[in-house]
């Protein structure tokens, strides 16, 4: 009945990528937290850890990442069991704990990035660099969260209104993910496992989109200073190149909450770059370009 459900799981679960059905993703969990059950009940702790792992996955693409967390952490548990269960096996099994916990704080991370709690999410990305560290198979990852870790602390300055430390910490998390980028291309060409390689394929496509991210909150942080010093032209300038560099991100990030923040970031930089105009024109109109704008980004 465990394998059943798996199988039927993993069917729902590509119907769900051809047709994007959300009702097809909620059958997919339902299938599988069946399995984890049956599994659990047949003491066959290692496919119950898949089960719980594959629900995670699916729950962190519906955003809902405080309940993927959780079964990250019960995947987590499963697998220390089976290490338990087979010693012959117990390194293997107690590298994918760690891995899993590691990933139990990556979507208690997202969790915290949304409600705004910046410091938070920097201190879970921090833990799953050092849970990744201590794994024999994904240790290469250690500068992603790194770079995720560095991008979250430039979050926290910028909204601090600490711009220039806040410009700084975007540069770091930008070199951080350029290096990311290149540990986990070195790494590629050695996995086996379709799933993991198509997992560390989103991970590097992920890297470089936060690796143009930080360039274009660079440009923001660089804005805010120009506008500051009453320099509202070049203020203008780097608001309008920061919207372009945003723009083409939108459709290629994974979650549409990361989608709605993006748009929402986009239309706000070509509000500001409105209102540096008008500073620097004294332009009436562009001040109600800019209040347009502004209406607008409340939608997001």
């Amino acid at each position: 009945m465990g394998k059943h459900n798996d199988k039927y799981g993993r069917t729902l679960q590509q119907i769900y990528y051809l047709t994007r059905d959300k009702n097809r993703l909620d059958a997919a969990i339902d299938a599988y937290q069946k399995a984890a059950g049956f599994f659990m009940k047949g003491e066959m702790p290692s496919h119950s850890a898949e089960s719980y792992w594959l629900i995670a996955q699916l729950q962190g693409q519906k955003g809902e990442n405080l309940v993927a967390s959780q079964n990250y952490e019960f995947a987590s548990q499963a697998y220390t069991c089976a290490a338990k269960n087979l010693p012959q096996l117990k390194d293997f099994y107690n590298d994918y704990s760690l891995y899993m916990q590691a990933w139990s704080h990556i979507e208690q991370a997202k969790h915290s990035h949304s409600i705004g709690e910046y410091d938070n999410s920097r201190q879970q990305y921090s833990k799953a660099a050092k849970l990744h560290e201590l794994t024999d198979s994904w240790s290469y990852l250690v500068p992603n969260y790194l770079a995720w870790a560095s991008m979250e602390e430039a979050e926290s300055l910028s909204r601090s209104e600490n711009t220039q430390k806040a410009k700084e910490a975007f540069q770091k998390a930008r070199e951080h993910f350029t290096k990311a980028e290149t540990s986990i291309k070195q790494k590629i060409t050695e996995i086996i496992s379709a799933e993991e390689k198509e997992l560390v394929q989103r991970l590097l496509q992920a890297s470089d989109l936060r690796r143009r991210f930080c360039r274009a909150r660079i440009l923001i942080e660089e804005a805010r200073l120009l506008d500051r010093g009453g320099k509202y032209l070049q203020s203008s300038k780097s608001y309008r190149e920061a919207s372009q560099k945003l723009e083409p991100l939108i459709g290629n990030v994974e979650s549409e909450t990361e989608s709605k923040e993006l748009e929402l970031l986009t239309t706000l930089c070509w509000a500001w770059e409105k209102m540096a105009i008008g500073e620097e024109t004294t332009s009436s109109e562009t001040y109600l370009e800019a209040a347009r704008l502004f209406e607008q980004a409340k939608e997001y």
